[in-house]
């Protein structure tokens, strides 16, 4: 798993513009009360792929299974 964090001075909207782009599998965003909340927003390959909000311990626990099954059970399944 790798992980980069964009703490670029660009908007939201351009930072998810530019993963999608780059074809990043799984986007995590992540505002002051979703960290605050322990919370992630989900965005799977592509703009118009929102699986919406979830706990950041789910996400993590999901994308390993992802791994572990090398692609059979996909976050996007099981939260979509």
């Amino acid at each position: 798993m790798r992980v980069t964090v964009d703490r670029s001075g660009n908007r939201i909207q351009a930072k998810i513009r530019n993963a999608a782009e780059m074809k990043i599998p799984y986007l995590a965003v992540v505002g002051p009360r979703d960290a605050q909340a322990s919370k992630v927003s989900i965005r799977a390959r592509g703009i118009q792929k929102d699986l919406g909000q979830m706990d950041l311990d789910q996400f993590v626990t999901a994308i390993r299974t992802e791994i572990d099954t090398k692609g059979t059970e996909t976050v996007s399944a099981r939260f979509s």
